[in-house]
């Protein structure tokens, strides 16, 4: 219902957003994990996700703060 009044904004101002904003909620609401017994039968290992989160943060601020240089998305 909410996206009737964003659809009508977006007509008014001619804006194409390049998405059926009534479409939003299936977008949404797609399976995007994969389930780990697919991921198990790749090899691919448990990871610690806390630990790789708290990685890329401290990677993000060296890079504002101009003390790392990114190379192909990793901190050197």
């Amino acid at each position: 219902m909410g996206m009737i009044k964003v659809a009508a904004d977006y007509k008014k101002r001619g804006i194409d957003s390049g998405m059926d904003p009534f479409n939003l909620l299936d977008i949404m609401d797609i399976d995007l994990f994969i389930n780990n017994e697919y991921t198990k039968a790749l090899g691919v290992e448990e990871d610690d996700i806390e630990a790789a989160i708290t990685d890329s943060i401290k990677v993000s601020q060296a890079s504002y703060d101009g003390t790392v240089q990114l190379l192909e998305m990793k901190g050197e």
